[in-house]
């Protein structure tokens, strides 16, 4: 059970004051001001994962700055084109999307899925991921949350 240093009635009723740099809303508009260059999608090729009820494609995204996001996009196989309901998963910390194979209980299941790299993760579980880190940081601690902290336009979650 998690530990408060406050009653719950309190806790409730808290608000805590913001405590952010002079430049923290113009950094973030700055940053997230329109689409990526170029679009949204970048490609999205069908592959071969060797099996005959699902059918997967090997989809590329513009991220940040415009660079390469990769997924892999599942489908239940034989039942057309029709919308149907679907889950996006981001692989997580530590985690990249692996091989086409590896996570397809969502289009087993009927739903369409959406499984995004990390940029710059996929090292620690898994058959690894697609996507690099291609901006520079500084170094830091183990583990992507610290990459670049010092600056903040070299953050890794930038």
């Amino acid at each position: 059970m998690s530990a408060f240093d406050l009653p719950p009635t309190e806790l409730a009723r808290h608000r805590p004051v913001p405590d952010e740099p002079e430049d923290f809303d113009a950094f973030w508009l700055e940053t997230l001001a329109g689409p990526p260059p170029g679009g949204p999608v970048v490609s999205a090729h069908p592959v071969d994962n060797g099996l005959r009820l699902t059918r997967t494609w090997d989809v590329t995204f513009r991220g940040f700055a415009g660079d390469p996001v990769r997924a892999w996009f599942s489908t239940p196989a034989g039942t057309g084109d029709r919308p149907r309901p679907a889950v996006v998963e981001y692989a997580g910390y530590g985690r990249g999307r692996g091989l086409p194979h590896e996570r397809l209980t969502w289009a087993a299941a009927g739903y369409a899925h959406l499984l995004m790299d990390n940029r710059g993760q996929g090292d620690q579980y898994g058959c690894g991921g697609a996507t690099p880190d291609p901006h520079p940081d500084a170094p830091g601690g183990p583990g992507p949350a610290v990459r670049g902290l010092l600056d903040p336009h070299d953050h890794h979650y930038r």
